[in-house]
């Protein structure tokens, strides 16, 4: 097989352009398997840096987590796209991330500050993850 030689035009604006139609077309194609991907990303870190995993709730698109040792935990859950963090399971405010159709994956919403972008390159957008650990640290000094 002969590999195709590169474009002689600058694709990165058409790709955005042609995933953000798809998305427009199958809403939900990536973006559950993006969010179960992210959860799961959450999740490993809590357990890296010894928060306990309640299993006792066996939802679907549900972690219940909370501080070894700690009686009260944080509730994550996430349907359509739309993450929350609570203390209580019921309410909780909508975390800031969107789906990034380009790279099929969550995003922040906000510039990162955090990492210093490369030379005559802009800003690049918060981790997602980030902006989780956020607002469940957040919901933890509520405790």
């Amino acid at each position: 097989m002969s590999k195709e030689p590169p474009l002689d035009y600058d694709d990165r604006e058409a790709r955005a352009i042609l995933a953000e139609t798809l998305q427009r077309l199958s809403p939900t194609r990536d973006t559950e398997a993006a969010a179960l991907k992210l959860a799961k990303e959450l999740c490993s870190l809590l357990k890296e840096l010894d928060f306990v995993l309640d299993s006792t709730h066996n939802k679907p698109q549900l972690l219940v987590f909370h501080p070894r040792g700690g009686q009260s935990g944080v509730w994550l859950n996430w349907a359509g796209g739309d993450f929350r963090v609570s203390l209580d399971g019921k309410s909780g405010e909508p975390v800031a991330i969107t789906y990034d159709t380009l790279t099929k994956s969550y995003i922040g919403t906000e510039p990162d500050s955090f990492i210093t972008p490369e030379p005559g390159q802009p800003r690049r957008m918060r981790s997602a993850l980030a902006v989780l650990a956020e607002a469940v640290s957040e919901r933890l000094a509520k405790l």
